[in-house]
C-alpha cells in the first residue's frame, strides 16, 4: 500500500464492514462485503494479470459466501476464510506455476500486511499527515505496555499489598473509561478495527521474493544430483539403501497381503453385525489405518527422494512400490468399506462423511505418489497436486447443507439404522424444518428403536427430544424478532417459515 488510494479503499471497505455487520449476525452482510472486497482486491491488483489461479480462488470464496445462506455451517464459514487468504495469493503472483506457491503466499501475507500497513504509514514522504507519521512511530511501545498491564493484573491478584497501593490508578482509569464510554460508541469501534484489520490482510500485499523464485525455479521433474564421494562410496551408499528398500518393501507388501485378504473376506463380502456399537471396528480401526497409509506413503517417499529414482537396478523396487501403493489403495477401500457398514446401521454423522472426504484425498495422494516413482517426478510436483486437491475438495465439502442431509437421511432410515435424538438435538436452529416432528411421530419411532437397538445407554427419549426442540424453536422466534435485513438467510427463512405454518 504506497498510495492514498490504497488507504482510501482499505477506509471505505472498513466502514463498509462497519455497517454491514454492527450489532448484526452473519447473514447476507456477508456476501455483500465479500463482494466488495473481492471487487476491492482485483482493483488493488489491476495491473496483475488473470491466472487460472485466480479464477478459481475468486470463485471459491463467493461460491462458499453463497453456500452460507443455504447451510449457515461454521465449518462453510471457515472455508470461506480460507478461501479468502488464498484470493490474495494468487493475486499477488499470477504467474505462479503452483497451488502450493499461492497458498504460501496467502499465509505470508497474512502475517506481514499489517506490519507493512503500520510501516507505510509512518513514512511521512507516504502520507503526509500532520502529527499522525509520528505519532505511530511508537507503535511498537504496544506490546511492552500491554505485557506490563498483564503483569499487574497478576500481581494485584496475588499480593493485597500491592493491589490497595495500585487500586487508585484503576480506579481512575475505571472513571476515565466511563466517561470515555458516555461519547465513544466501543462496540462500534471494534466492529470498524476488525473491518480495518481484515480490508488491510486483502489489500495490503507484501510479496515475498525467496517465494516466488522457489516457484519459477522449481521443476516438475527430478534431476540427477551427482555426489562427491570416494570411488566406489557413491554407487555402494545407493545399493545399500536398494538393498534396504528391497528387503523392507518385500516383507511390509506380505504383511499387508494378509491384512488386505482378511478385510476383503470379512469387512466387503462376509460382514454380519452382532448389535455391537461397532466403535472399535470403525472408530479406532479407521484411525489406525489411516495411519498406516501415511507411513506407507512416507516409506516410498523416502527411498525415492533423491539418486535411487536414477539407479540401474531400481526396476524391481519401484514394482515393490507400485504393488505397496496398490495396496494401501484397497486398505483405503476398506476403511470406506466399514465407514459404510458403520453409516448403514448407526446412521449419517459428520465425522463419518469427513472421513469420506479424507479418504477421497488419500486415495488422490496415494495416485500422484505413484506417478511421482514412475516418471521421477519431484517434491513440488507432489505438492502442487495435492494442495490443489486439498483446496478443491474441502470447498466442495462445504457446499452442501450437511445438517440437512443428515437429518433427513436418519429420520427416514429410522427403521434400519440408529436414531440418535442427542446428536440431531445438537443442530442448529436453521435445520428446524429438517428436525421437527410431532411426539407422536418420535414415539412411534423410538417404540420401533427399542426393540432394534437395545442397547443399555441411556439415550434422549423422544420426550426429551421434542422439549428441547420446542424450546430451541421458541429462541429462534425470539432472536429473529429482533433481527435486521443485514442477517437475512435462507436457511433462516425456510425455518421461519417452518414454523410460521
Amino acid at each position: 500500500m504506497k498510495t492514498r488510494r490504497h488507504l482510501l479503499v482499505i477506509l471505505l471497505a472498513a466502514l463498509s464492514f462497519s455497517y454491514l455487520f454492527y450489532q448484526s449476525n452473519s447473514g447476507v452482510n456477508l456476501l455483500l462485503f465479500e463482494g466488495l472486497l473481492v471487487l476491492s482486491i482485483h482493483f488493488a491488483h489491476l495491473k496483475n494479470s488473470w491466472s487460472l489461479f485466480r479464477w478459481l480462488t475468486s470463485g471459491a470464496f463467493l461460491l462458499t459466501a453463497i453456500a452460507y445462506q443455504f447451510n449457515v455451517s461454521e465449518w462453510t464459514l471457515f472455508v470461506n476464510l480460507v478461501s479468502g487468504v488464498m484470493v490474495v495469493g494468487a493475486a499477488l503472483e499470477p504467474t505462479a506455476r503452483s497451488f502450493w506457491t499461492v497458498a504460501r503466499l496467502g499465509a505470508f501475507n497474512s502475517v506481514a500486511a499489517g506490519f507493512q500497513f503500520l510501516h507505510d504509514l509512518i513514512k511521512e514522504d507516504a502520507f503526509k499527515v500532520r502529527g499522525i507519521s509520528k505519532t505511530l512511530r511508537f507503535y511498537y511501545m504496544m506490546a511492552p505496555l500491554a505485557i506490563i498491564v498483564l503483569f499487574v493484573l497478576i500481581y494485584r491478584g496475588s499480593n493485597p499489598v500491592f493491589d490497595g497501593y495500585m487500586a487508585g490508578m484503576f480506579d481512575g482509569l475505571d472513571r476515565w473509561v466511563e466517561w470515555a464510554s458516555q461519547y465513544l460508541n466501543w462496540q462500534w469501534i471494534g466492529v470498524f478495527v476488525l473491518g480495518m484489520i481484515i480490508s488491510v490482510l486483502a489489500m495490503v500485499h507484501v510479496i515475498p521474493v525467496r517465494i516466488v523464485d522457489s516457484d519459477a525455479l522449481a521443476s516438475m521433474t527430478m534431476k540427477r544430483v551427482r555426489v562427491k564421494f570416494m570411488r566406489g562410496v557413491s554407487l555402494m551408499v545407493l545399493k545399500n539403501e536398494w538393498l534396504a528398500g528391497m528387503f523392507l518393501l518385500v516383507c511390509l507388501n506380505l504383511l499387508l497381503a494378509v491384512v488386505n485378504a482378511i478385510d476383503v473376506y470379512w469387512v466387503w463380502f462376509n460382514f454380519e453385525w452382532q448389535g455391537e456399537y461397532l466403535k472399535q471396528f470403525v472408530h479406532e480401526g479407521t484411525y489406525l489405518l489411516i495411519l498406516s497409509i501415511l507411513i506407507s506413503v512416507a516409506i516410498v517417499l523416502f527411498f525415492f527422494r533423491k539418486n535411487l529414482n536414477f539407479y540401474s537396478r531400481s526396476i524391481w523396487l519401484r514394482r515393490l512400490c507400485y504393488l505397496w501403493l496398490a495396496q494401501n489403495i484397497i486398505l483405503s477401500i476398506s476403511v470406506v468399506v466399514r465407514n459404510i457398514h458403520y453409516i448403514n446401521h448407526f446412521a449419517l454423522a459428520s465425522k463419518r462423511i469427513g472421513i469420506l472426504f479424507f479418504l477421497a484425498l488419500v486415495i488422490f495422494g496415494i495416485a500422484t505418489v505413484l506417478i511421482k516413482v514412475r516418471d521421477k517426478k519431484s517434491a513440488f510436483y507432489l505438492f502442487h497436486w495435492n494442495t490443489l486437491s486439498v483446496f478443491v475438495v474441502v470447498v466442495i465439502s462445504a457446499l452442501p447443507n450437511w445438517q440437512r442431509i443428515i437429518a433427513t437421511y436418519n429420520f427416514s432410515h429410522y427403521t434400519q439404522s440408529f436414531l440418535h435424538l442427542d446428536y440431531l438435538a445438537s443442530f442448529d436452529p436453521e435445520a428446524i424444518p429438517y428436525t421437527d416432528y410431532s411426539l407422536e411421530e418420535l414415539q412411534t419411532m423410538e417404540a420401533l428403536q427399542r426393540q432394534k437397538f437395545p442397547f443399555e445407554e441411556r439415550y434422549m427419549t423422544a420426550e426429551e427430544y421434542h422439549n428441547v426442540l420446542k424450546d430451541k424453536k421458541t429462541r429462534f422466534q425470539e432472536k429473529m424478532e429482533g433481527s435486521t435485513w443485514k442477517e437475512w438467510t435462507w436457511a433462516k427463512q425456510k425455518a421461519i417459515d417452518h414454523l410460521n405454518r
